[in-house]
């Protein structure tokens, strides 16, 4: 039988596919660049809110004590990058690096929040986002600001014995624009990889019937 239709289709959504993927790819990267700056400016603060709310353990600290949690506050920063980059440069994050995309009509809402609290962090991320900002809490128990707990507390021990950021929190809307514009792209991406998996079942069985019939 000919199978030219099929096989033009094919190549077409095949060349579609890539054509979105390559523009998923610099996007995946505009979203762990968002993540790194969104998580320095959120340590940033959560170890100046901790200082104001604990003033007594600040001052116990004295100077040379605050410049040591500053150090250490600063070599966080610093190795940001590294810390967002092991967790999500992992395949499991993205669309387009994912073995199996199965949902279509669903993947536009994996990154992004539409209802309820929209700023905060999509269910794919979120448990990574604690890992990352679990870091701070290190510090703040190192100098006596906080302390992990059970359970019920602002910071909570992961199966791995990382520290996890406990609660909710609020991501920016940096952060949240680039996880939208992936969202759209890997919405469309998966639309096409259903239609190219549909369209490969097609050629198959049409062939198979062509040899039933010719059997």
């Amino acid at each position: 039988m000919d199978t030219s239709g099929f096989d033009k289709e094919i190549g077409e959504l095949i060349t579609q596919l890539n054509a979105i993927r390559n523009q998923m790819e610099p996007q995946s990267r505009k979203i762990i660049k968002a993540i790194i700056a969104f998580a320095i400016d959120w340590s940033e603060n959560k170890v100046r809110e901790a200082i104001g709310n604990n003033p007594d353990r600040a001052i116990s600290l004295g100077k040379e004590g605050l410049s040591q949690v500053k150090a250490d506050l600063n070599r966080l920063k610093e190795s940001m990058r590294q810390l967002a980059e092991d967790e999500f440069l992992q395949d499991n994050y993205w669309t387009h690096r994912r073995a199996c995309v199965d949902t279509p009509e669903n993947e536009y809402d994996i990154y992004v929040v539409r209802y309820g609290t929209k700023t905060s962090a999509p269910a794919l991320f979120n448990e990574g986002l604690k890992l990352l900002l679990g870091n701070t809490g290190k510090i703040l128990f190192h100098y006596g600001f906080d302390q992990p707990s059970a359970q019920g507390g602002y910071w909570t021990q992961a199966a791995d014995g990382r520290i996890r950021y406990a609660i909710g929190f609020d991501i920016t809307e940096d952060l949240r624009d680039v996880l939208e514009k992936y969202g759209e792209l890997a919405s469309e991406f998966s639309k096409i990889h259903s239609r190219l998996g549909e369209t490969k079942l097609a050629k198959s069985k049409a062939e198979a019937d062509d040899l039933w019939n010719r059997a």
